[in-house]
């Protein structure tokens, strides 16, 4: 997918001398628009001749990434040479993006799109996309307020999001890259530029779920950069509600809890581009497989939260108070936040006794900060086990797959890999069971990853100890 740099500069190179055969019009540019290219642009410019200088000059619009800049003055002021340069083709992007199926890369689509414009600009659209048609028209009716469209940005988005999520997007490579090359003369930069501004956005969905007498109750907090969250900070947060209640009860049996997680991914991604969702669970429910709810409430879709996010669970326990053993466990937490880019297998111990005391005494004379539970317990005993020996990360099998042995799984998913890319391998696992028929039947659907994070918590304002 990637550019032949010489094809830009040839392409940009040829336009400037069918145009400008008086050196003195070329000039006039970089004179009229000191503010933007700064003093003398052209006059540093080397070369004993009119074309060497030429491609001296090109190479330099374009290292100092100023080729969009440059274009856009010729199309304003210059509109002889905007005719030669071309417009954006939405019709042949579309031609090309229809020969995907836009069901199976909904979710890309979705945050490609919410990624290439601003949050006041997201329509429903992020709820129900139908066609790549519908997409693209909303995007070539955005005014282009920056210095790539939003087409531009939304096909760096794509390539980026399909390379991350190892989309194959072969059956459309040659098209897209000579629509690239045409359209995104500097699509290099333009992939540094939205990587940078992916640092700079990374957005966390929090979803707590809380015993409330005999029921649970539900609460939701959108944390809008992960990166530079401070919990102290009320304006990093936003408390998200649902019918106006920022308070949701829950039955027992669980029934509304999947629709009402979609409900707060969707109303979260009509405005930013949910990276990452952690569920805080109580003990009993640790392992419940929270990430194997539906993405989609339509009986014919099949792709799970799980799939779609990586899903970290966390311990609802830990969310209020000031006990001992939660200021334990809040200490190691903090602990992992300075390992995050050591190899996971370093931190890791295992833990492989099938006696439950044995296994939770093993883990506290370790004091273990991260453990891969091997056995398989039912009900509420992962929970209960890392939460009495203070264990803030864990990574365990829910249920016993013939063929599959579990510290093998386990073993792939850590080693190899730094602590801070673990969630997303997980994810990578998960997606992996699409493959099987039934899903069921794939280790991916029954992965759990417990990532306690102390730094990540709702503003203490937003979590009265009286609320429960």
């Amino acid at each position: 997918m990637r550019l032949n740099e010489s094809n830009k500069k040839n392409y940009l190179m040829a336009e400037i001398q069918n145009y400008y055969d008086d050196e003195e019009r070329l000039k006039s540019i970089f004179r009229i628009n000191q503010e933007i290219f700064g003093t003398n642009f052209y006059g540093s410019i080397g070369g004993n001749d009119f074309e060497t200088r030429i491609i001296n000059l090109v190479r330099e619009i374009i290292n100092r990434d100023k080729l969009n800049d440059f274009i856009k003055i010729i199309r304003n002021t210059y509109p002889l040479f905007a005719q030669k340069l071309p417009e954006i083709s939405s019709d042949e992007l579309i031609m090309i993006l229809n020969q995907l199926d836009i069901q199976t890369h909904k979710t890309v689509f979705l945050q490609a799109y919410q990624l290439s414009v601003s949050k006041r600009m997201i329509t429903d659209l992020t709820k129900n996309i139908e066609n790549v048609e519908k997409l693209i028209d909303y995007l070539d009716d955005i005014p282009q307020t920056e210095q790539d469209s939003p087409i531009q940005k939304f096909v760096g988005y794509l390539y980026l999001l399909a390379k991350k999520n190892k989309i194959d997007l072969s059956v459309i490579q040659r098209d897209l890259s000579k629509w690239i090359e045409r359209y995104c003369l500097d699509f290099e930069q333009l992939i540094t530029r939205l990587e940078q501004e992916e640092q700079q956005c990374n957005p966390g969905l929090m979803v707590a779920i809380s015993i409330s007498g005999e029921n649970y109750v539900l609460e939701a907090w959108l944390i809008k950069n992960l990166a530079q969250y401070d919990r102290k900070s009320f304006s990093d947060c936003e408390q998200l509600k649902i019918d106006n209640k920022v308070q949701i009860p829950i039955n027992k049996t669980l029934d509304n809890l999947p629709q009402l997680i979609r409900n707060l991914i969707y109303e979260s991604s009509s405005s930013v581009s949910i990276k990452k969702i952690q569920i805080f669970l109580p003990i009993e429910l640790m392992n419940h497989p929270v990430d194997c709810w539906k993405m989609y409430e339509n009986k014919d879709e099949y792709e799970t939260i799980g799939e779609t996010y990586p899903i970290c669970i966390r311990c609802s326990e830990g969310l209020r108070g000031k006990n001992p053993r939660l200021m334990a466990w809040r200490d190691k937490g903090r602990l992992i936040s300075d390992k995050l880019a050591q190899t996971a297998a370093d931190i890791f111990i295992v833990g492989d006794n099938k006696e439950v005391k044995t296994l939770e005494k093993q883990l506290r004379k370790e004091n273990a900060i991260a453990a891969k539970i091997v056995p398989v317990f039912q009900n509420n005993l992962p929970g209960e086990i890392l939460w009495k020996a203070g264990v803030p990360l864990a990574l365990w099998v829910r249920q016993e797959l013939p063929d599959i042995e579990n510290i093998v799984i386990l073993d792939e998913l850590i080693n190899d890999g730094c602590l801070e890319e673990l969630p997303e391998r997980v994810k990578m696992k998960r997606l992996d069971a699409m493959d099987q028929n039934p899903p069921e039947n794939h280790v991916g659907r029954h992965l759990c990853l417990l990532w306690d994070d102390p730094n990540f918590l709702p503003p203490e304002q937003l979590l009265a100890e009286n609320q429960l």
